[in-house]
Formats: C-alpha cells, structure tokens, sequence
C-alpha cells in the first residue's frame, strides 16, 4: 500500500533540509521522497510559499528590546533581503512598519543589490540623517551580514541562537562579527557599552 505522509512530516523534513542548506529546498524534498516531479511542480510551491500570509511573530524579547532603544531615542531601521513579495507580507504579518523608522527591502532595488552589497546601507544612513561610523547593524547569518564592515565603518553584531538556522554558516570571506550575542535582550548592554 501506498505511505501515508502527514503534514507535520513533511514540514519537519523541509525544515531540516533548509537547515542544511537554503538552495533548492523543494527539489531537495521531492528527491528526499524518491518522487518524480517536473519544474512546474517546483514553481507552484515556490509561488505558494511565497504569497501565502505568513503567521509570524517576533522572538518574545524584541518588542522590549525595541522599546528599550526608542528611549534612548536611537534610530531603527530593517534591511531584509530575499523576494519582495514574502519579505513584505512578513514584514506586515510582524506589523514592523509601525516598529521601524525606515525599512528597506533589497530585492525592491534589485537582485544585485540584496546583502553584501552596501547600497541599502548607504540608502539607510543618508535617510536616517547617520554617519556610518554611528550605525550598528545585527544580523544572524554569515554568509551575508557582517561583510559589510568591510564597504563601510559600521559596527556589526552577530545574534546567535542555539536554535539559529545560520549557525554552521561560513563567513563571507572569512568577515566575522566585531561583536557577539546570545539573544537581542543583551544589545542594549552592549550598546551602552559601545558609547
């Protein structure tokens, strides 16, 4: 008789396979289940995926954490990469439009400007009214956030969680992090230890 799949299953396994790498996840699925499948298979899941309304929350400190930064009357912005269309429903689903001074999503300028690259970054200092040296960027995933230090002067400080999808990620040309944290409540102590 055929096996049956649950839905659980198969999310648990696509989680583990992105994990594992973030390339071609649903072909990856499809092989992992010895199914024959075709392009259009691939593209229909990557479209879903894409457009479907995202339930998505923030970690449980970041609300706090962002608050705690308002005080000290900083300036907040977001740089997120990856297809305009899913970054924007996330971004509405986390409602951070009302979180966030300025919020940039890369794929809007362009493919080629998704993170390395440093024009969102130049965008984001010439619209918050700050000088590089003043920006602090956090990010979570090697391969892409902490080179930019390299562009230009901004400090970088890498989240990383023991649950972090990026954890055994390899450094962009070896680029590492000027500073490391365990969760985002510890950023505002490091911060002031900055000052």
């Amino acid at each position: 008789g055929e096996a049956v799949l649950t839905k659980e299953e198969i999310f648990t396994r696509l989680m583990l396979l992105f994990r594992e790498n973030n390339k071609r996840v649903f072909n990856r699925l499809f092989e992992s289940y010895h199914l024959k499948f075709e392009l259009m298979d691939v593209q229909a899941l990557v479209e879903e995926y894409r457009n479907h309304e995202p339930d998505i929350f923030y970690y449980k400190e970041v609300k706090e954490v962002l608050l705690q930064l308002r005080q000290k009357k900083m300036k907040l912005g977001i740089i997120t990469d990856g297809p305009a269309i899913a970054q924007k429903k996330k971004l509405e689903a986390l409602e951070a439009f009302q979180d966030f001074d300025k919020i940039i999503v890369t794929d809007e300028l362009g493919r080629d400007y998704w993170k390395p690259n440093g024009k969102s970054f130049q965008l984001m200092a010439r619209d918050l009214g700050v000088d590089y040296r003043e920006m602090v960027y956090v990010g979570d995933n090697p391969e892409k956030d902490f080179y930019i230090q390299k562009i230009y002067p901004i400090h970088t400080v890498r989240v990383e969680r023991e649950e972090g999808v990026y954890k055994n990620s390899l450094y962009l040309e070896g680029v590492r992090e000027m500073y490391k944290i365990s969760s985002l409540d510890k950023l505002p102590g490091l911060l002031s230890h900055m000052e």
